[in-house]
């Protein structure tokens, strides 16, 4: 298992596969670096390094967390494998953290992907869902409003729960406090820092992701001077499962691109 320590000596796990020029990748929330197995093939031309974020997957579990701690994971795994630049894609979460590091440290970042995301926290994002369904989610637990929503989330439900069953469960076990660390951790996230991105920039949004709408994935491709959005009609949330072959082919061009 490859791990790397941060300042404050939290551990990260991370994984390698291949060879060629680097590739950060950055998973959900609740995810891991399992998320992103299914891709290994279609990457086979380049190094691909997924990292498990803080509260995530095998890396350690704080009871507090927040932006600038993720962004250390990123770079503690970096810097011990002395890369110095990559192409970095996030989803939902792992986007902004890839966001946030392309406008604060620009040097790492040569090209970035952004998934699934919109101009608020995810905590902000996800009472902003809950209370538009409020009356049939409340007498729910959290696990049965997650259930619910898929239906408001994705396109293809069925297609989406196969890849997610195929994902390695490290959620199960959190405890409450370490649970709330996660929910709580990008509180400070702030979409104005993207203002500062200079790198190219793709931007993926689902026709039919009510957690973030189309309209939030227009204002992160506003506020990114160098940046081009795509919007999958026949996706939602998780359009990289729900659109797979469209997906790596529009990545694999982005990346190409001189």
């Amino acid at each position: 298992m490859e791990l790397a320590l941060t300042n404050n000596d939290v551990a990260i796990h991370y994984t390698i596969r291949g060879k060629g020029y680097p590739v950060v990748m950055l998973h959900g929330q609740f995810m891991n670096t399992s998320m992103f197995e299914s891709f290994n093939d279609a990457f086979k031309e380049y190094q691909l390094i997924k990292i498990d974020l803080r509260g995530h997957g095998r890396s350690d579990k704080p009871t507090a967390i927040n932006m600038e701690g993720y962004i250390e994971d990123v770079l503690s795994v970096l810097d011990k494998l002395f890369i110095k630049q990559a192409h970095f894609i996030g989803f939902g979460l792992g986007a902004m953290v890839a966001g946030t590091i392309a406008a604060k440290y620009p040097s790492y970042v040569n090209r970035v992907v952004l998934m699934s995301i919109g101009k608020y926290s995810y905590y902000e994002a996800e009472q902003k869902f809950h209370e538009k369904y409020a009356s049939i989610l409340r007498t729910l637990s959290r696990k049965q409003r997650n259930e619910v929503l898929m239906d408001y989330m994705y396109h293809d439900i069925k297609l989406v729960k196969k890849y997610y069953k195929r994902m390695a469960d490290t959620a199960t076990g959190l405890t409450d406090k370490e649970e709330n660390a996660v929910i709580l951790s990008t509180i400070d996230f702030n979409v104005e820092d993207f203002k500062s991105i200079n790198a190219p920039t793709l931007i993926l949004n689902g026709k039919y992701d009510e957690l973030v709408p189309q309209d939030e994935a227009q204002f992160i491709h506003q506020a990114i001077g160098n940046s081009r959005l795509i919007t999958f009609l026949n996706s939602g949330h998780a359009m990289l499962f729900e659109e797979k072959e469209r997906f790596e082919n529009e990545v694999l061009d982005f990346f190409s691109e001189q």
